[in-house]
């Protein structure tokens, strides 16, 4: 009798492509005698599933548009029109029975790789003291996993090097804190070794990252769990972590591993589980300038930028496999693009590359000719300096997919502007605040500063997850916003004998 429930892929259909489909037949022979179940996504209403008497599978449709692609979409795999077939053995009807099936089968590979508590105790007894605190002893933990060599994360020239080493295989533990390296999933294995060994319930969780498609159940592929991270149950509640993701802080998991659901791997605790969403206050871009503007309305000066949370873990993860070069090239660009046209920038510095909790920080020099637009005795200087883009991802009226942005973000600009001798403010840009749903929020304000105007801008997007339903909303907030940035204070030359 089997007990428990297995499926195999047996055909992947990617019904909707680039190009229209005017008919399509997608047909699968099967195994003789075996069960098969499938899979579909958005499959038309006229679409015609049919079982052959010999067993074949068929699947006949008409008439598919042309997939779409938009800015700002969740992953093509969950938007594409498809049908997947299985093969099944001891399914009951229920999807979530194949996957706690799968997490006890996969249980005991892990658990064996895990090994016992007391295996690893003499390690926990050097890092921990009498006394800890759950969270200190966490961290303690989290610190020594992550000094582990992470050869997962290793650029190329590396991986050549490491095939003239011949390193020695991880068999369990032990063996990686004794080799001192390991691969990604191992390295959260040996946290979770070391939490079982102070005390804590830890589990291996398998999840669908979400930069690459979200965890559908129906679909009895377990291909669709790429990633691994760890649950640590801190009394009731649970906290997640990746100690094998380089410069993750302990904090939070790398973007794509949050809101993903997947699997709890244990052989009596398994389930089909779901890691904590993003929050903002977690993805977090600063950004602080002292310009100068001289009297023909060219801009220069210098701009900090602080990247926080995400914002730094997605550079630094993207860094390991750069140069010097690369990472300055990449850095400008990325600054290049918030200017004017014709606009330069050149790194000054950046530091705190290969650190967790620290900020990664860049220093530039910019210039913009032409900035401010002459006009007579005038200067037009438009205040959203650093949000000069032209590119509006949001312009059509009309949104076929959800709109999809990768996690929260908050970002926080503090400019000030140095004006021309002899020059004074003839009008301010009127101060801005609008509020959405689920603490949407854009607030601009301008201030004069003796001989200098003082810009502060405030964006707090939480949402990243926008139904085609709520997209017109969405459009509408950042069409306020970019009306908001383009707004312009009006320079004219001070009278004579006035003070500007």
């Amino acid at each position: 009798m089997i007990t428990e429930a297995i499926a195999y892929p047996a055909a992947e259909w990617d019904i909707q492509q680039d190009t229209a489909v005017r008919h399509g037949l997608f047909t699968l022979h099967p195994i003789k005698g075996a069960r098969t179940a499938t899979f579909s996504h958005d499959l038309p209403k006229d679409a015609v599933k049919r079982t052959l008497p010999d067993g074949t599978v068929e699947l006949e449709v008409n008439y598919i548009s042309a997939f779409q692609k938009e800015e700002y979409s969740p992953p093509e795999e969950n938007l594409k029109i498809r049908a997947d077939v299985f093969y099944t053995l001891g399914m009951y009807g229920d999807p979530s029975f194949f996957w706690v099936s799968l997490a006890r089968r996969e249980a005991e590979y892990y658990e064996k790789f895990i090994g016992k508590p007391k295996d690893v105790h003499h390690e926990t007894e050097r890092l921990l003291t009498a006394g800890d605190s759950d969270e200190t002893k966490l961290r303690k933990i989290y610190a020594r996993v992550q000094e582990i060599r992470a050869l997962s994360y290793e650029p190329q020239r590396s991986k050549k090097e490491r095939r003239q080493e011949s390193l020695k295989e991880n068999k369990n533990v032990q063996d990686v804190l004794n080799h001192g390296y390991a691969f990604a999933n191992e390295t959260n294995l040996v946290f979770i070794a070391l939490a079982r060994s102070a005390g804590f319930q830890a589990y291996p969780v398998r999840v669908a990252s979400r930069n690459r498609a979200f965890f559908v159940p129906e679909r009895l592929d377990p291909n669709q769990l790429n990633s691994l991270v760890v649950e640590v149950l801190i009394g009731s509640i649970s906290r997640f972590l990746d100690p094998a993701t380089p410069y993750c802080p302990d904090r939070y998991l790398p973007w794509e591993e949050t809101d993903a659901s997947g699997i709890r791997v244990d052989l009596h605790n398994n389930k089909i589980q779901k890691t904590p969403a993003p929050e903002s206050k977690d993805a977090v871009t600063r950004r602080e300038g002292e310009f100068h503007l001289d009297s023909d309305g060219n801009l220069g000066g210098k701009l900090s930028v602080i990247y926080e949370g995400q914002e730094a873990l997605r550079r630094r993860l993207k860094a390991i496999d750069q140069d010097e070069a690369e990472r300055q090239k990449e850095l400008e660009e990325e600054v290049q693009h918030w200017l004017p046209h014709g606009g330069s920038v050149k790194l000054l510095a950046a530091e705190s590359w290969t650190m967790s909790a620290a900020p990664l920080k860049a220093q530039f020099e910019i210039q913009v000719p032409n900035y401010a637009s002459k006009a007579g005795q005038r200067l037009l200087v438009p205040v959203g300096i650093l949000h000069s883009s032209s590119h509006h991802p949001f312009a059509s009226t009309r949104r076929t997919h959800p709109v999809y942005f990768e996690y929260p973000m908050e970002s926080y600009d503090e400019v000030k502007l140095e004006l021309p001798p002899g020059m004074q403010i003839g009008s301010l840009p009127t101060d801005k605040k609008i509020e959405r749903e689920g603490n949407t929020l854009y607030q601009s304000s301008a201030e004069k500063q003796g001989n200098a105007l003082q810009l502060k801008r405030t964006l707090k997007m939480p949402l990243y997850y926008i139904p085609p339903e709520r997209y017109l909303a969405l459009r509408q907030f950042y069409e306020e916003v970019r009306v908001s940035d383009e707004q312009q204070t009006v320079l004219k030359l001070s009278p004579p004998g006035d003070k500007p």
